[in-house]
């Protein structure tokens, strides 16, 4: 049952990181980040585990959101959701299986070039955060920053 238990655990973990990482192929940093917030008591603090609770996605959460109470929610809960959320290619399973060290503690995805930006410290990555904000805004309106997207949890 320890074998059972450890395998389901590795699969919701690949399942996070399979849906973060928006077909970006970052899988590796990704998974490196996640490591990094277990191995340090961190909240995971994954968007998509929000947005599969809310049933609907966003380009940005708000804060209302990530208070949303369920045992899916990693912004409000440690550890690992209780299921994985879908299922995953081979390079996310490698890169979970085999983890690369890194000392990335935070990541953010730019829906306007499709890139995910990393970071080590809270001031690096809401730098980050804020560009991809500016950015969104920039090109598909503020009006549409917090739109809900229903049917379409990538």
């Amino acid at each position: 049952t320890f074998l059972m238990s450890f395998l389901l655990l590795e699969i919701i973990l690949e399942s996070i990181v399979e849906k973060e990482a928006v077909k970006s192929q970052c899988y590796d940093s990704i998974a490196s980040v996640f490591y990094n917030r277990l191995e340090n008591k961190f909240k995971l603090a994954s968007c998509i585990t929000v947005e599969y609770v809310l049933c609907y996605h966003r380009p940005f959460l708000t804060f209302t959101d990530i208070k949303t109470e369920s045992p899916y929610n990693l912004y409000m809960n440690n550890g690992l959701a209780p299921t994985p959320f879908c299922f995953v290619i081979q390079e996310v399973l490698d890169a979970v299986q085999n983890p690369i060290k890194t000392d990335l503690r935070y990541f953010v995805y730019d829906w306007t070039n499709h890139r995910i930006y990393f970071a080590t410290t809270d001031s690096i990555h809401n730098i980050n955060a804020d560009r991809a904000r500016a950015n969104y805004i920039q090109k598909f309106g503020k009006e549409n920053i917090r739109k809900k997207h229903f049917g379409n949890f990538y």
